[in-house]
């Protein structure tokens, strides 16, 4: 029988800080006996450090950052990021989640990223570990439902990135989506 969410380690790759609340705030909130990474690929200013700080501590997440500079109009260094982005397998995750295409709302950063990512996992560089993206703004078979006071949990955790408020309040905060994009270990019950 196929378990309902079966994964114990689930690494989140992200560009920025603040993507993780926003994308996959809810599946954290869902399940907090995962063992849940985030795994920051840019390098947070000071501010959004502090309050990226402050979720780990709150919601008892490590945060890992491999400081690719973040500046708006550049794409990342496709070589150093593909370096340091194999680097994840050695956290040993069951499940790694990352950017759509689309890069979610068409975000350089989150394309490189997801390029990048899949990539990797073509070439079975992360193991036995599945791979989900981010459902926002694609087709997805993977929903995650929860109760009213799960999204009002996710709303409170974006709300944490106080320097993100005006860009991030554009976004939807009730229900979260993903779409599978490689299954080499588990798959989940629909």
């Amino acid at each position: 029988m196929k378990k309902i969410f079966p994964y114990k380690h689930v690494i989140i790759v992200v560009a920025h800080a603040d993507d993780e609340a926003l994308f996959a705030g809810g599946l954290m909130l869902k399940y907090p006996k995962v063992d849940f990474t985030v795994l920051v690929v840019t390098q947070p200013d000071k501010v959004r450090i502090r309050e990226a700080k402050k979720i780990q501590k709150k919601y008892d997440k490590l945060y890992l950052t491999i400081a690719m500079p973040d500046i708006f109009d550049k794409h990342l260094d496709k070589e150093i990021l593909k370096k340091r982005l194999k680097q994840v397998d050695k956290l040993n995750p069951d499940l790694i989640i990352t950017h759509n295409s689309f890069g979610e709302y068409g975000h350089w950063h989150h394309v490189d990223i997801h390029n990048t990512m899949t990539e990797l996992y073509k070439e079975k560089a992360f193991g036995k570990a599945d791979m989900w993206l981010f459902g926002h703004n694609t087709d997805s078979d993977i929903t995650i439902t929860g109760s009213d006071l799960l999204w009002r949990l996710k709303k409170d955790m974006i709300s944490m990135y106080k320097s993100q408020l005006g860009f991030v309040r554009r976004f939807p905060t009730r229900g979260e989506s993903y779409k599978q994009f490689g299954v080499r270990g588990n798959e989940i019950k629909r």
